[in-house]
């Protein structure tokens, strides 16, 4: 039984009962449902019954009509509470979460509305905007994390290091999977941020895909993974590797991680001094 004819009828009984109603006597709207209504009756009995009841309504007396749209109106809803669907089609599967420091929402709107605006549009003021929201504290909710999130991408490339580098690490590391579910590893430097942040919140986590981005991420994507991969022992080859790398870029990552490890490594130290000593000369 095809529910469209009843959903149109519910929705206008709905916006007479809010109207009044004695304005559903002769409601043109209303009134023409009666006919395709009748017409469906011939095959399905309930149709009829759902003409007659709209029948009742647009033909009777204004002092029947409350009485009139009740009886429609309750006729309508059964239909749709018997016959409508209350689930979706889907598989059910596992939801990547972590524990999160944040769970208010309780900002109000007056601060909340441009906080979004600064964090989603253009124009000039919104760096000072934000960062004075970040000194009192009022992007201690969770309605804020995904316009904080867009904001990694920000032409203003100030408002963007102060999001990845003040604001969202507040929110903890249940802000990973957001992060994870847009990054592009094919990406600019907002991604190039997001792996970063992703890696400070969940180090041990971001870890293989940290090695993935090395292998086939952009040059911002990479050097961000340079950067976090250079904060583990283990992983002080792969980053060695990059030493050499044709992309001047990539160089600077990979030495600036291996100067952060004050080690006696003595093969390594030659082998910066000899990339140093090169970029020098280019």
């Amino acid at each position: 039984m095809s529910l469209a004819l009843i959903q149109e009828s519910a929705k206008e009984a709905r916006r007479l009962a809010i109207a009044g109603s004695p304005l559903a006597v002769g409601d043109f709207r209303l009134k023409k449902m009666i006919a395709p209504m009748e017409q469906a009756g011939a095959k399905v009995p309930v149709f009829a019954q759902v003409a007659k009841a709209i029948g009742d309504v647009v033909n009777g007396k204004e002092a029947d009509s409350a009485a009139n749209l009740l009886n429609l109106s309750t006729l309508l809803n059964a239909i749709l509470y018997t016959q409508g669907q209350s689930g979706a089609d889907g598989d059910y599967r596992e939801l990547e979460a972590f524990a999160t420091s944040c769970s208010s929402t309780r900002t109000p709107a007056r601060v909340l509305k441009p906080l979004v605006q600064a964090l989603t549009t253009t124009g000039g003021g919104r760096f000072e905007i934000v960062k004075s929201a970040c000194e009192r504290g009022a992007f201690n909710d969770l309605r804020l994390i995904d316009p904080a999130i867009q904001a990694l991408g920000d032409i203003y490339p100030e408002l963007a290091d102060l999001v990845a580098n003040k604001i969202l690490p507040g929110y903890g590391p249940g802000i990973v999977p957001r992060l994870k579910a847009t990054l592009d590893l094919k990406g600019k430097k907002s991604d190039a941020r997001k792996l970063g942040l992703m890696h400070q919140l969940d180090p041990a986590g971001t870890l293989e895909l940290c090695k993935t981005a090395l292998e086939d991420g952009s040059p911002e994507v990479k050097a961000a993974a340079i950067a976090c991969l250079g904060k583990h022992e283990e992983c002080l080859p792969l980053v060695l590797e990059q030493v050499n790398a044709k992309n001047k870029l990539l160089r600077a990552a990979a030495l600036e991680a291996l100067a952060e490890h004050d080690r006696p490594v003595t093969n390594v130290e030659l082998h910066i001094s000899r990339v140093m000593l090169s970029l020098q000369k280019c």
